[in-house]
This record gives C-alpha cells, sequence and structure tokens, in this order.
C-alpha cells in the first residue's frame, strides 16, 4: 500500500481542480472493474467500537464504528457539536478484479481552517488513506466533537480510486437559530441525534 505521504501529494496536487469542479455530488461512477454507488447520506447516530492513532486526523484518532443507522437524509447539517453525517457507500465488482484489496483515498475539504493535533497551523483538508473490499456497504463520515470543528458553510467529502474521483458529496453546515422564546411550542420540538473525529 502506498504511503501516506504519496496521498497527501496526491491530495494537493488536486486540490485546485476539485473545489472549481461545479457538481455537487457524484453517487454512482464505473472504474476499473468496479462500481462504486452512494447508498446513503446525510445524519447518523453510531456506536463506537475502538479507537486508533491516525495523525491524518484532527484529533489524533479515528475510530472504527460497531453500528451506525441514519436518521435523516438531507445535506443540510446542523453546527453542533456531537453531529455525525457523511455517506454510505458500496463497492462492487465485475468479477474480474485480481484483488480483493481495493486502496481509495477520502479527501474532506472543510471551509476553513481546523486544529490538528498534529499540525499546530491546522488545515482546511482532511486526507484518509484507506483499505476496503468489494462487495460490501462501507460509511465514510465526520463527527463534530469540539468547538475549533464548527465550522460553517460547505464540506465536500470526496473518494479517490487510482486518482480519479469516483463519489462526490458536498454537506452545508449551518448554524441553528435559536428558539423563540415567546412562541415556544413543545409539540414543536426537533430532536437531534448525534453521536467523533473522522470515521472511515
Amino acid at each position: 500500500m502506498k504511503s501516506p505521504q504519496h496521498f497527501c501529494k496526491t491530495a494537493l496536487l488536486i486540490t485546485g481542480v476539485l473545489l472549481i469542479t461545479s457538481c455537487a455530488s457524484i453517487e454512482s461512477s464505473n472504474l476499473g472493474h468496479y462500481k462504486f454507488a452512494m447508498t446513503n447520506y446525510g445524519i447518523y447516530t453510531r456506536e463506537v467500537a475502538s479507537e486508533t492513532q491516525n495523525a491524518n486526523s484532527p484529533t489524533g484518532k479515528i475510530k472504527t464504528l460497531s453500528s451506525y443507522k441514519f436518521t435523516k437524509k438531507t445535506d443540510q447539517i446542523p453546527l453542533k457539536i456531537g453531529t455525525s453525517f457523511g455517506f454510505e457507500y458500496r463497492i462492487e465488482s465485475d468479477g474480474k478484479a485480481k484483488s480483493n484489496d481495493i486502496e481509495l483515498l477520502v479527501v474532506r475539504y472543510l471551509p476553513a481552517k481546523m486544529d490538528f493535533v498534529s499540525n499546530s497551523r491546522g488545515s482546511d483538508y482532511i486526507v484518509t488513506p484507506i483499505n476496503r473490499q468489494h462487495d460490501k456497504t462501507y460509511l465514510t463520515g465526520f463527527t463534530i466533537e469540539n468547538e475549533s470543528q464548527l465550522l460553517p458553510g460547505t464540506w465536500r467529502f470526496i473518494m479517490m480510486y487510482h486518482g480519479e474521483v469516483v463519489l462526490k458529496k458536498e454537506f452545508t453546515l449551518v448554524e441553528e437559530k435559536p428558539a423563540d422564546s415567546t412562541a415556544a411550542d413543545p409539540a414543536a420540538d426537533g430532536a437531534a441525534d448525534g453521536g467523533t473525529g473522522t470515521t472511515r
């Protein structure tokens, strides 16, 4: 598997191109022996099974989930700590692939710089190299853990295979409007489901 440094260089080379791409989403594509298809997206809840150290994550850790459940299909995400959002996808093979391992690159472009434990200057993108297998369903997401991650605006989640963008989804993180105390309606009280850091 190629080094994280290789993937970072790749991401930097394509940054300018991706940021001016007009389409907000790519939900299905075919490349090589594989079909990549987005099966769901939006806000989800989750159960964390374990944590592993990863310098490419803002918190320095990546969490592996034991389960997750989408609660709302939307690209408008409330900007609040504890919110988990992202997309689910499936990779299918045409039966001719020589290997079951698929090396992918997930790049999350942020509307502003975020604090990183491994980078005192922060960064406006997160690069995550991952290994996947075909004929399975996976989740790529993010959970807002702290105030430095409360970045309103457009978040772009991009998945690449062999240097080509195969899936892309944009989310708009919006600040919640304060409740109008003069017209409070208990029956209309909204429920917010939230879960940290980057989810593979």
